[in-house]
């Protein structure tokens, strides 16, 4: 049977959504961005600027101890059963490059379009609505985000007769999150996978180098 990959080249997303307490909200919301981004990604050890009580600490490196948010599709589809594992992958409006191989077959490259445009999935059951994938909000939240440069590989794991035959035969399902407009200018827009002729192409791979880090703190009651 043969094997699909999309690889898909750009600048895009790396988000890690967290459910955090609300001692922790209070404490860093009043902290700066830069204090509470390095804090995140270099841990309680290395930082001396303040002490960081207890009940406002973070467990591991990007708070990985943290319950991540969940992801859900916006609208029920016949692929809506797929689960979204995270939000990671190129910015709709960033790809510079998509090629289409069949990997079971010597890693054969059928296709490939430079800055190709590629239409959103919408719903079957109503064409005027986008079908997207969106992050849970719990009352307070910590948004890590990693921008990334370099390549995606999504995968079709269900058995499909034939490829895509260029880029007008892919849809795209992507990131429309509701924590407000500064948020939402970040976050929106990351393409988490692939659908072509009824079969979904999800995120099976990625090699990709980070430009930049950034973290943040959303609680509902702003």
């Amino acid at each position: 049977m043969p094997i699909y990959q999309l690889r898909i080249y750009g600048v895009g997303l790396l988000v890690n959504a967290k459910s955090i307490s609300s001692h922790k909200s209070k404490f860093w919301v009043d902290k700066t961005t830069n204090e509470l981004t390095r804090y995140v990604f270099n841990g309680d050890e290395d930082f001396d600027e303040f002490n960081v009580p207890a009940e406002a600490k973070f467990e591991g490196l990007l708070a990985e101890e943290e319950q991540d948010l969940d992801i859900f599709w916006s609208h029920d589809s016949p692929l809506s059963q797929n689960k979204i594992q995270q939000i990671y992958g190129p910015k709709l409006d960033s790809i510079e490059r998509i090629e289409c191989v069949d990997i079971s077959n010597e890693e054969r490259l059928l296709w490939f379009e430079e800055k190709p445009i590629l239409e959103k999935y919408l719903s079957p059951k109503d064409p005027d609505e986008d079908v997207s994938a969106y992050l849970d909000i719990s009352d307070d939240n910590l948004l890590i985000f990693e921008s990334e440069k370099g390549c995606w590989v999504y995968e079709c794991k269900s058995k499909i007769q034939k490829p895509p035959k260029n880029s007008t035969e892919l849809r795209v399902l992507q990131t429309n999150c509701s924590f407000g407009s500064d948020i939402d200018s970040i976050i929106d827009g990351v393409c988490v996978g692939f659908v072509t002729f009824g079969h979904f192409f999800e995120l099976a791979d990625a090699d990709t180098d980070t430009l930049g880090t950034y973290a943040t703190i959303h609680t509902e009651n702003n």
